[in-house]
């Protein structure tokens, strides 16, 4: 099954290149894959690929073409993980230092996570910048139980 998602996706691939819509065929992929608007219009060479595809095969298939397509296009997934939904200025204002601080294009997502109780959590590719409340207080409860233990044992020498 993998080898016929990676083949579908790649003959997608190949003709947006082709036609030279891939950014087109991009986006409209990208807001299938997130579900977060129901009204999606969809370029129509998306469109009629879809018609020849199981429903149960779509979402996997056009996963994997976003992977393919932020490959050719060189646009890295950033995700922001926050406890309430950020502004659009402060996402953009995020935008352009990741941007800066990675040198390529980017796909911001905003995920809300209440239980980071605060702050940020960035994942930029494999990279994780975590300055959120729920990790300082699991590092101060560390540095604590630290602490206790090594006064302990230096007393009782």
């Amino acid at each position: 099954m993998a080898k016929l998602i990676n083949r579908t996706a790649a003959s997608l691939l190949e003709q947006a290149l082709k036609n030279g819509n891939l950014e087109d065929i991009y986006k409209g992929a990208l807001e299938l894959t997130t579900g977060k608007r129901s009204d999606i219009k969809l370029p129509e060479e998306l469109s009629v690929f879809l018609n020849y595809i199981k429903d149960a095969d779509v979402l996997p298939i056009m996963n994997r073409f976003v992977e393919m397509a932020r490959e050719e296009l060189n646009i890295m997934p950033v995700e922001v993980i926050s406890a309430v939904p950020l502004k659009p200025e402060q996402l953009t204002l995020l935008e352009v230092r990741v941007v800066h601080l990675v040198k390529k294009r980017i796909n911001v997502t905003n995920t809300v996570d209440p239980s980071i109780i605060g702050g940020l959590r960035i994942i930029i590719g494999t990279m994780v910048i975590d300055n959120s409340i729920k990790t300082q207080l699991a590092k101060m409860k560390e540095e604590f139980y630290k602490g206790v233990y090594f006064n302990n044992e230096t007393e009782s020498s």
